[in-house]
């Protein structure tokens, strides 16, 4: 394998590096920003007693702050990924490189260069021994956002399957919508007796029992 092909697997090892970065990095921002969204529009429609036109608005709001933080905070990212913009981040953070790689992938293409970019990529790959991708972007930064991208991930799922109160109630309504079945308001005025005939003149003792 000559110097140049090296330098292109370590180019392309580099490049790997970057994608997995920004994955972590944008699904730690759209669970973060789902799992937000989620908990300020349950404070939301709470204030309305989760009224049909609350929880209306309360799911466009969420589509569109989790489309958002899909579309800029992961997939504009991942798209934006290429040769040349993971050369010159890796020369802001090693700077001992000195232009070497962002001057190869910049010249790969040109015809008649070869020679030269075998010599300059003999010299490049005895710099990148000391700058492997673990390098360049660090184990605890993927563990981090991971991680944050895990503990958002799960909160939501509890507060939308597991939790009670009306945290639970409206993450459920937002996310799932009323389930099947269930007509039972989480704020309700439960009158006893509803609905019965009285004789004129006669009283009727009426009960009313707020819940929630």
């Amino acid at each position: 394998m000559t110097p140049l092909e090296r330098l292109n697997e370590y180019l392309n090892r580099l490049e790997s590096r970057f994608r997995l970065a920004a994955l972590a990095r944008g699904g730690a921002l759209v669970a973060g920003a789902a799992l937000g969204a989620t908990l300020v529009l349950v404070l939301f429609t709470n204030w309305y007693a989760f009224s049909a036109r609350s929880l209306g608005a309360g799911r466009i709001v969420l589509f569109l702050c989790v489309s958002m933080a899909l579309g800029f905070g992961l997939v504009l990212p991942l798209l934006r990924i290429n040769r040349r913009r993971v050369a010159r981040a890796t020369e802001d953070k090693i700077h001992q490189f000195d232009q070497r790689l962002l001057t190869l992938v910049e010249r790969e293409a040109a015809p008649g260069q070869k020679p030269f970019l075998e010599l300059l990529a003999a010299q490049t790959l005895d710099l990148a021994q000391d700058a492997e991708p673990d390098r360049v972007i660090g184990k605890p930064l993927l563990v981090g956002f991971f991680s944050a991208a895990v503990a958002a991930s799960g909160v939501l799922l509890w507060l939308i399957l597991g939790a009670t109160g009306f945290l639970g109630y409206g993450s459920r309504l937002l996310w799932a919508g009323t389930p099947r079945g269930e007509t039972k308001a989480f704020y309700d005025i439960v009158i006893s007796p509803g609905d019965r005939n009285v004789r004129r003149g006669s009283s009727q003792a009426v009960t009313a029992r707020m819940v929630g």
